[in-house]
């Protein structure tokens, strides 16, 4: 394979946002030595907040990955797959910063952002593979 044909967005993409699950992991980890909890949340907020930020990218992160990567090898939409692969990258830091236990509780403008920002960037994305295949499903 060559290497103008590897998915470079798709793959920097994944490994920044393969970075961020190992530090979400790592700040959950700490919070369970801190609080003595091997499992669960045993009640304490902190912790919760802490899981809730490694998940929620656990959560949106692989969908977005595999809608970047068809998108990107399709090359119909360059500056589409350009724009969100970093786009999603900041905006689950937001998500993750809004739901910090360091923040108020309950809604906030960074997890608003990050998680609306996040979800736009999939639905681009969704519609942009949809508009691509189109044409093709008659000859399926």
């Amino acid at each position: 394979m060559a290497v103008y044909s590897f998915p470079i967005v798709t793959g920097i993409t994944a490994a920044l946002l393969g970075l961020l699950q190992v530090f979400l992991a790592g700040y959950v980890i700490a919070a369970r030595q801190k609080n003595s909890v091997s499992l669960g949340d045993g009640g304490n907020y902190e912790l919760n907040q802490r899981i809730r930020m490694h998940g929620n990218l656990a959560e949106n992160a692989p969908i977005f990955l595999i809608l970047l990567l068809l998108v990107e090898l399709t090359r119909v939409h360059p500056l589409i797959v350009g724009c969100l692969g970093p786009a999603f990258f900041l905006c689950r830091l937001m998500q993750a910063f809004g739901l910090s236990p360091a923040q108020p509780r309950g809604p906030n403008l960074f997890r608003f952002v990050g998680t609306s920002g996040s979800f736009v960037c999939q639905v681009i994305l969704a519609v942009a593979l949809l508009l691509t295949l189109a044409p093709h499903l008659g000859s399926w």
